[in-house]
């Protein structure tokens, strides 16, 4: 549990500054709130995870965008953007890597790629592009 809400941490900091300023001020807060993880990540000296890379590299360049243009449709698309590159991850290590052990590495951390795992959650890799809007 404390790794989830640790992985949500920007996530989470984005809502509150939402809710008690504007959009802006939250990108600007997630942004920060994915920094800080990072270096919170490196001082501790944890190995950090390629989720968070992309996270950071995703909100770094949207909330930049959102930020400098002053258009907050940038920061409304980091989800959809983020949904499709692991929903592309899946399908590239189910489908065409279906031999290497980038495979198991994923499997071990994600039931649902196994065909038994798909089928007993009804969850496969498809799955993160049906959450994109």
């Amino acid at each position: 549990m404390k790794k989830f809400l640790f992985d949500l941490f920007p996530l989470l900091l984005f809502f509150v500054a939402y809710r008690f300023a504007d959009i802006y001020v939250a990108t600007g807060v997630a942004m920060v709130a994915a920094v800080g993880q990072i270096a919170y990540i490196k001082l501790t000296g944890q190995k950090i995870e390629a989720m968070h890379w992309i996270n950071l590299v995703v909100i770094v360049v949207f909330g930049g965008a959102t930020l400098w243009l002053q258009n907050e449709a940038f920061i409304k698309w980091k989800p959809t953007v983020l949904y499709w590159l692991f929903g592309g991850i899946c399908w590239a290590v189910n489908g065409c890597l279906a031999k290497t052990s980038c495979k198991s590495c994923w499997q071990a951390r994600l039931i649902w790629l196994t065909p038994a795992g798909a089928a007993l959650t009804g969850v496969g890799p498809g799955s993160f592009f049906s959450l994109a809007p």
